[in-house]
């Protein structure tokens, strides 16, 4: 049990180390700053047993060790204490004044926590309902055309295609006429199956109707599968961040600006019943949080360096929810008095 303690005890530190320094951590180093009652060569053992189960690995640069993907996961999992910081009685005195709905209320605090601890926080609303209002067409050349949705929530989307040769600009505005009459009202997520139902229909007048068809559902409506209406606070700490891959940055913007970020998380990643963990390749970790209340559900996720402070991280988290549920529980003892 001691050498379990111990060994959690030093991977939490290497991790803490870590995130705070940018910089690998040797044995010594760890032995001095907290004052650990060990031997430094208990300590190098004990970061080999580490680096055996891929929980930390040697850098290129030194003879530090630093953490691995799988590290930082359990870190996250089993390492991090759940502490109310100096955040926590400013977001209780958000969340008691009901000045306004629930939802905006945590928005509110959600932007005050991102404003202090300098993390990227996002909050999402599942748009599954969202129907397709209009579908335009706007040809720019022969083979590039720009399509304009507007969607029941008032949102517009714009898309661009381009043509195949075999495929034309009078064949692309006779599938819009079809699509405006027939998808009216339809909701988003259920577009390319209904657009599958109309194979009779572009049959009749459309030559490469086929091609058109995989042309509509993966250029314009394959994204509305995992639609949510996403507010985002923070993203210029995302975009600063040094450690992120710069080439694979506009695919995490993209997906914290459209997606929901709790459906894009696998179901094996769950941390508990309603937290989730993603520590994607482009150095990047998602922790995302669903709030159950009252019967509605939104998500809060934070997004940031796979070296961000994961004890933070699940803190804020967790006082989101902690008040959250405290706000609306206190409002409905109101309405029974």
């Amino acid at each position: 049990m001691r050498n379990v303690e111990t060994k959690n005890q030093i991977l939490k530190y290497i991790v803490d180390e870590y995130v705070s320094n940018s910089k690998p951590v040797g044995s010594v180093y760890l032995i001095n700053k907290y004052k650990m009652n060990i031997s430094s060569a208990t300590a190098r053992n004990i970061m080999v047993i580490l680096e055996k189960e891929n929980l930390i690995e040697k850098s290129h640069t030194s003879s530090g060790r630093i953490p691995t993907p799988k590290g930082y996961e359990y870190y996250a999992k089993y390492l991090t204490i759940n502490e109310e910081d100096k955040l926590a009685s400013k977001i209780k005195d958000i969340f008691a004044s009901r000045r306004s709905s629930i939802d905006n209320i945590i928005d509110e605090a959600v932007s005050i926590i991102s404003e202090a601890s300098k993390l990227t926080l996002v909050t999402s609303e599942n748009k599954n309902d969202e129907l397709l209002k209009s579908i335009t067409l706007t040809p720019i050349s022969n083979e590039i055309a720009i399509i304009v949705l507007i969607t029941s929530s008032g949102k517009v989307d714009t898309k661009e295609l381009k043509l195949s040769k075999r495929l034309n600009l009078d064949d692309l505005k006779i599938a819009i006429r079809i699509f405006q009459e027939r998808l009216h009202n339809v909701k988003l997520v259920d577009i390319p199956k209904s657009i599958e139902s109309l194979k009779p229909i572009l049959k009749q007048h459309i030559k490469n109707y086929e091609e058109l068809i995989q042309t509509f559902v993966i250029g314009v409506f394959q994204n509305y599968k995992n639609i949510a209406n996403n507010k985002i606070y923070g993203k210029s700490h995302l975009i600063k961040s040094q450690d992120i891959k710069r080439q694979e940055l506009a695919n995490i913007i993209e997906l914290i600006e459209n997606q929901s970020i709790w459906e894009s998380i696998n179901e094996k990643n769950y941390l508990d019943e309603n937290l989730k963990l993603e520590i994607l390749p482009s150095n990047t970790s998602i922790i995302s949080k669903r709030l159950l209340l009252n019967g509605s559900v939104k998500d809060v996720s934070v997004i940031g360096p796979t070296r961000m402070d994961y004890s933070k991280a699940k803190n804020l988290l967790n006082i989101i929810e902690k008040y959250a549920k405290e706000n609306l529980k206190n409002n409905v003892d109101i309405e029974e008095e």
